[in-house]
């Protein structure tokens, strides 16, 4: 069987598809980054070069050159460093397309980042989706399978790639992570359900030691409003997607233990009591306007350049409606 966590029924059907013959000229594996999209489409491709008894065997001849990187019927379709699939490398792939496979029965294509091919990129790729050479295989990894054409879907294999449980990323971590508990439960609650984001974290050595100085400045929320602008220095050196996580969670957790007192459901379990003496000098409507603000900054900060005063703004409306004496124009 395929070695991926999660993901039971989309591998359970393309096994099935291999085990039965069935395979489709044509697959769009849709979801998340770091949900094992890529990872399934080489071992969903080695399965069906691989000539051994349980696909993929890991040991063949096929297996191997899959492995290497060698194999000349499987190839991997991306543009490096760039932000759109661009319609040459789509014309060139379907140029390569027509050429019989060298060694195997079928010749596989995985496109990288389907979802930034151009309108034209896609109709070029139309051609091959609308009268597929029977050895081809087609896999378009993508974020959202509906920024494709509609043309281009119905023609088809949707495979859609949901979030692992948390408890398949928490057993994820402590087989493959020597961590403390305490943050390995604190990864598996914060990675929701993406073992890829889980991994990335987990390989950089600063984001712990980040958590833990950012959290404490946040608790300084409770007192004067001069504290933001300390906070807002952090927003100047240091991943802000990670920041955002972590303003998020704290207020998310705040907001748990301020309306049902709730330990148990925390992201940021080590911090319980902390944030619990955080609520005493808040108001519940405060921390849930919070939140607010911060998604909503958060997914607007993709758009602008004026981040700090973009952040600025946030930390002293966030504390105005903390202490319930919100008059500010809402970010």
């Amino acid at each position: 069987m395929f070695e991926l966590y999660g993901q039971d029924a989309v591998k359970r059907q393309l096994y099935n598809q291999i085990n039965k013959n069935e395979i489709s000229h044509a697959y769009i594996f849709s979801g998340n980054p770091g949900l094992g999209k890529k990872t399934l489409a080489g071992q969903f491709a080695k399965a069906i070069f691989c000539e051994g008894q349980n696909k993929p065997c890991n040991a063949c001849k096929p297996c191997l050159l899959v492995n290497s990187k060698a194999h000349p019927d499987f190839k991997v379709i991306k543009e490096e460093d760039k932000k759109q699939l661009s319609v040459e490398t789509i014309r060139n792939m379907v140029r390569d397309i027509y050429i019989k496979p060298y060694l195997a029965k079928k010749k596989i294509y995985v496109i990288h980042d389907a979802h930034t091919m151009t309108a034209a990129s896609q109709n070029a790729l139309l051609k091959v989706f609308e009268e597929p050479p029977l050895y081809a295989v087609i896999i378009l990894i993508s974020q959202d399978d509906k920024k494709l054409l509609p043309t281009i879907r119905s023609r088809a294999q949707v495979l859609r790639f949901l979030p692992n449980k948390r408890e398949e990323v928490l057993e994820y971590i402590q087989k493959n992570h020597n961590i403390d508990e305490k943050y390995a439960n604190f990864i598996a609650n914060i990675s929701e359900g993406n073992i890829g984001k889980a991994e990335s974290l987990l390989n950089n050595p600063e984001y712990f030691s980040l958590r833990q100085n950012f959290i404490e400045s946040l608790l300084c929320l409770q007192h004067e409003k001069s504290h933001c602008f300390g906070i807002a220095g952090f927003f100047e050196k240091y991943d802000i997607n990670f920041l955002f996580d972590f303003f998020s969670s704290f207020l998310r957790d705040a907001l748990i233990l301020k309306v049902l007192g709730d330990e148990l459901r925390l992201i940021n379990q080590d911090f319980s009591e902390k944030i619990r003496a955080f609520c005493e000098n808040v108001t519940a409507k405060g921390i849930l306007a919070s939140l607010n603000l911060v998604l909503d900054t958060k997914a607007k900060m993709t758009q602008s350049s004026k981040e700090n005063l973009w952040i600025l703004e946030l930390l002293l409306n966030c504390w105005e409606e903390l202490h319930g004496e919100s008059h500010w124009s809402q970010v």
